[in-house]
């Protein structure tokens, strides 16, 4: 079904190399161009009224049902990965993923099946396989080990192949987001915002505000290859849907590790992850030392919801036990 670039329809029989795709369509090339000059830069803080995805995390918001709520969504730290933004311009439905190259189709058919669950909620005799949606593309660079290149394949492939009218706005990834720091590629934007208006602004953005318990939410990605909603549109809360930690033989050996050999061994980029990737990553190893005993008083069987009032997140289920983190 239609992906189409600059007015072309794509099939599923050509090459989706970045280089070739970029070298195919030098338009789309000098639009994304343009667009990454042009960004501006902001900073999310722990009060601003933001909805932020973690890798394999989607958040789906519609202006219509929850602008009141949110001024932004946003995603932040993508090395080899990419944050994906599909628009439906005519409810202004904004979907935002973190793609880390892990069960990418299943990213995108959860991204569609969240759109196209608000456009009928938002309007009336919607025939939704005439829906069109924009996409943009952040992240990547030109990785050794060509993992962001194997990305934008898949994320293309899925594009042409599912039954939805995608149109390639920017692509400002891999070749098209890599700069040259000290010798060695590097990405240029690692992460976005996108408000929730009708104008659907995008931005450059480094985020301080992660959300609620997002130490449990880096954790899941260990539990789980799937993909995972996080704003429920229809109660407009936040949510974590219950896992299981799975055994890992060797956390203790990677806690053990001095932070520069465990950089080395648990990035797939270590040149250029943020300067607080160790850290965070660690606190995760030390959770589930902590927790995965006692996860039941984490979730009691049902999923955790939340709510942010008073510039903090509020979770509502007071048989679940509050994490610091």
């Amino acid at each position: 079904m239609p992906l189409y670039i600059d007015n072309e329809l794509l099939d599923s029989s050509q090459s989706f190399n970045p280089v070739d795709v970029f070298e195919k369509y030098p338009q789309l090339c000098e639009r994304s161009e343009t667009f990454r000059k042009n960004l501006q830069k902001i900073q999310i803080n722990e009060k601003d009224r933001v909805l932020f995805a973690h890798q394999r995390e989607i958040v789906t918001i519609s202006p219509q049902l929850n602008k009141q709520n949110f001024t932004h969504v946003c995603s932040d730290e993508a090395t080899t990965c990419y944050n994906v933004v599909l628009i439906e311009k005519t409810t202004n439905t904004i979907s935002l993923a973190h793609f880390d190259g892990c069960s990418t189709e299943n990213g995108i058919k959860t991204m569609f099946a969240e759109l196209s669950d608000v456009i009928t909620l938002t309007t009336t005799n919607c025939d939704l396989s005439k829906i069109q949606y924009d996409m943009y593309l952040f992240g990547g660079f030109i990785d050794d080990k060509k993992y962001s290149e194997k990305l934008f394949s898949e994320l293309m492939y899925c594009c042409v192949t599912f039954p939805y009218n995608v149109k390639l706005q920017i692509a400002c990834c891999h070749s098209m987001n890599n700069v040259t720091v000290n010798e060695q590629n590097s990405p240029d934007i690692y992460g976005i915002a996108v408000e929730i208006n009708d104008n659907n602004n995008i931005t450059i953005a480094s985020c301080l505000q992660r959300g609620p318990d997002s130490t449990l939410r880096d954790v899941r990605m260990s539990a789980t290859d799937l993909f995972s909603p996080i704003y429920d549109y229809r109660k407009q809360m936040v949510y974590i849907d219950p896992f299981i930690f799975k055994k890992m033989s060797y956390t203790n050996k990677l806690l053990q590790l001095d932070d520069e050999t465990y950089l080395m061994y648990c990035s797939t980029s270590p040149h250029c992850e943020p300067a607080n990737f160790v850290k965070r990553s660690k606190l995760t190893l030390l959770f589930r030392v902590a927790w995965e005993k006692r996860i039941r008083e984490i979730f009691c069987e049902k999923r955790r919801e939340y709510v942010f009032e008073d510039n903090k997140w509020i979770l509502l289920d007071d048989e679940q036990t509050v994490l610091n983190s």
